[in-house]
């Protein structure tokens, strides 16, 4: 008797347990341990470009498209698929927002900051040059962003805010943190326009013992020091107007060693114009100053000092027959993103004033 009693019991239990795997509505649940469908995530068409229009020998390409669906809108997200599409790395460190402005900070390991060294791009996106690799990514991404986030003003920005400098790139390498990116035609027009307001010098005979000066024109500079380094050549110190900067204009007979490669020599023209070691050389031959000059010209960039005591220097460094002339602008990291006047505005209104 007892033994039906249990048994009886054990039915029951079986019943209760069964019963719980019905829903109230008779649909049957998931067994214990079963995932529950996946919802499927919605996509979202969006239009990628890749603008050519100034790449120079692929301008013909014009701007191409591609649609693509994707989870999530964002600016990462379309940096990301322009990688994959062109096989350029567009990665970027930061995204921020304030207002109508978005700014993009460069990632140190993408294409724009390496160039073309190590690149695998997709076919139909290999440059020839890293000019046209860098405006190329320039533009796109800044299409891309406009069209499908209604983005006003795209800063560009690189080492977690610092304006984006692009040494050699022409013919404007400093993109100031605080202006938005006008898109290449903007930048082209602005050179075009000033380089016919202003023509090319003409060579000029450089005497060894009273050469001419590399000076700015309207510069607003104080003079801070002059040396006397004997009717050869000359060391000027300067503070801009608005006290950011310092300013060193020297020029000395070229004394390039039969040894000495032109980078150890502008190594150490870079030296000689700041006192100290340099660090993050980099040295460039740059076109549109050798054409205007009749001399060929290189522009420099790197920092000296460290921590708080870092600052940057940007120079245009030009080599007549007999001299070497270098004009560097100096700023504290703390007021690199304040500087109101960049770099690339000071160097375009340097030239060669006669000697008396």
């Amino acid at each position: 008797m007892k033994r039906k009693g249990l048994l009886a019991l054990w039915a029951l239990c079986l019943c209760v347990v069964l019963a719980g795997c019905v829903s109230a509505a008779g649909e049957t649940l998931p067994a214990a341990g079963t995932a529950a469908p996946a919802v499927e995530e919605s996509l979202q068409e969006v239009t990628l470009y890749a603008d050519f229009s100034a790449v120079e020998g692929m301008e013909a390409t014009g701007v191409q498209t591609l649609t693509v669906s994707v989870p999530h809108v964002t600016v990462q997200e379309l940096a990301a698929q322009l990688s994959q599409w062109t096989g350029l790395d567009f990665t970027l460190q930061a995204v921020s927002t304030q207002g109508a402005a978005t700014t993009v900070d460069w990632a140190a390991a993408s294409s724009l900051l390496t160039g073309l060294e190590g690149e695998t791009p997709a076919e139909g996106f290999r440059f020839s040059n890293t000019d046209g690799l860098r405006w190329f990514m320039l533009d796109s991404l800044c299409r891309t962003l406009q069209e499908n986030l209604g983005v006003q003003e795209l800063h560009y920005t690189m080492d977690g805010g610092r304006d984006l400098t692009l040494a050699g790139l022409e013919p404007v390498c400093v993109f100031p943190a605080q202006s938005p990116y006008q898109g290449s035609a903007y930048y082209f027009a602005q050179a075009e326009a000033a380089e016919e307001a202003a023509p090319t010098q003409a060579p000029q005979e450089v005497s060894l013992t009273n050469p001419p000066r590399l000076t700015r024109a309207g510069s607003g500079n104080q003079p801070v020091e002059e040396r006397d380094d004997g009717p050869e050549g000359y060391y000027i110190v300067e503070m801009t107007g608005d006290g950011m900067s310092t300013v060193i204009n020297c020029c000395r007979v070229t004394d390039q060693g039969e040894e000495e490669s032109l980078e150890d020599y502008l190594e150490r023209m870079a030296e000689a114009a700041s006192e100290t070691e340099v660090r993050g050389l980099v040295a460039e031959e740059s076109a549109s100053y050798t054409q205007r000059f009749a001399y060929p010209a290189y522009s420099l960039s790197w920092r000296t000092g460290g921590e708080e005591d870092t600052r940057r220097w940007d120079a245009l460094v030009l080599m007549t027959d007999t001299h070497t002339y270098l004009y560097a602008l100096s700023t504290g990291a703390d007021f690199v993103e304040a500087r109101e006047e960049t770099w690339q505005e000071v160097a375009e209104a340097l030239y060669l004033e006669p000697a008396s």
